[in-house]
């Protein structure tokens, strides 16, 4: 019996400081027949260099160089390219993987499963890093309706790929810079499009299977996605607007006006102050007619109740004999 090839999909843009290791834990899998596809978005720094000397040392990876920097989605795009295995395996370059990671992943793929996902540890080092991504109390199969209904109005699922394996034709497919029928362009970072090859996916599998144990790590730095996610505008906005999106396309997977509800508020608690409604809904379609009014009275009332709790916490915390 033959072992499906996975490719380890190494997107690279000046990590000279950390590709080795990254490389390192690809190489270190348990699963017996992997490549690693390492591809350079034209950096400016060692990492060219370093996966040439690694490629020439171990035939299983295979290095290539874009001609021009092609931004992180559309090099994600060419390791789709240029990778042969049915199944695929991302890893960012600053990221880790356990050595048992795509053993374990291939171990619960079925033909009813959309993908295998894990949980994974985040922090500046593996030794400090915490669990995340616990979606479920026990591993197993469950239906990808409860993934996706978690992945737009929850948060214990993943946004980054590199926390699961795919079929490698459903990467190809489901991967977006520009969200289809839009204007809106998210190549430039990769929040949208990475949430995306999750919901895409899963809407065409009845199951997904969940692994209740970190088998990747992200490194947590300024740089990352990790971290910019929950401090970015443009980032937080970009996953606002796809679940939006994907809700209008799929209605009948999610409540409409729960999930505009709770992106808009999202979208709002980020912004400057400026953003209306009809602007952040019509970059994804049709003029909304659902119950955001409703979402509008709810963030006036708890915005009168915070400034009412700031008035008594003055009047009532003032000392009794205030003159001298």
């Amino acid at each position: 019996m033959t072992t499906p090839l996975v490719s380890i999909l190494v997107p690279v843009y000046n990590r000279q400081h950390v590709l080795r290791e990254t490389i390192a834990s690809a190489q270190a899998q348990t699963y017996p027949s992997i490549e690693i596809v390492v591809v350079d978005n034209c950096s400016t720094d060692a990492s060219w260099d370093i996966i040439q000397e690694l490629a020439s040392a171990d035939a299983r990876v295979r290095a290539y160089r874009n001609d021009s920097n092609v931004g992180p989605v559309g090099n994600w795009a060419r390791c789709f390219e240029v990778a042969r295995g049915t199944y695929g395996k991302i890893l960012f370059s600053d990221d880790l993987l356990f050595p048992d990671a795509v053993q374990r992943y291939m171990a619960d793929m079925a033909d009813d499963v959309s993908f295998v996902f894990s949980a994974a540890t985040i922090g500046e080092r593996p030794d400090a890093a915490a669990v995340t991504y616990q979606w479920r109390p026990g591993s197993g199969k469950y239906p990808s309706q409860a993934f996706i209904h978690d992945a737009l109005l929850g948060n214990d699922t993943p946004v980054s790929p590199c926390a699961a394996l795919f079929r490698m034709a459903d990467l190809k497919r489901h991967l977006h810079g520009c969200l289809p029928g839009t204007k809106l362009d998210f190549s430039g970072h990769g929040a949208g499009p990475d949430v995306l090859l999750y919901l895409l996916t899963a809407i065409e599998y009845p199951m997904v299977a969940f692994i209740n144990a970190p088998l990747v790590y992200f490194r947590a730095h300024p740089g990352s996605l990790s971290v910019s996610a929950a401090t970015s505008k443009k980032v937080t906005q970009a996953y606002c607007k796809t679940k939006v999106w994907f809700g209008n396309r799929y209605p009948r997977v999610v409540n409409l006006d729960q999930l505009v509800a709770r992106a808009w508020l999202n979208y709002l608690s980020v912004d400057d102050g400026t953003a209306r409604f009809h602007d952040f809904y019509s970059d994804i379609g049709n003029s909304y007619q659902g119950k955001v009014m409703i979402v509008h009275l709810l963030r006036f009332y708890y915005f009168v109740r915070a400034k009412l709790g700031s008035i008594k916490r003055l009047v009532f915390n003032r000392p009794a004999h205030d003159t001298p």
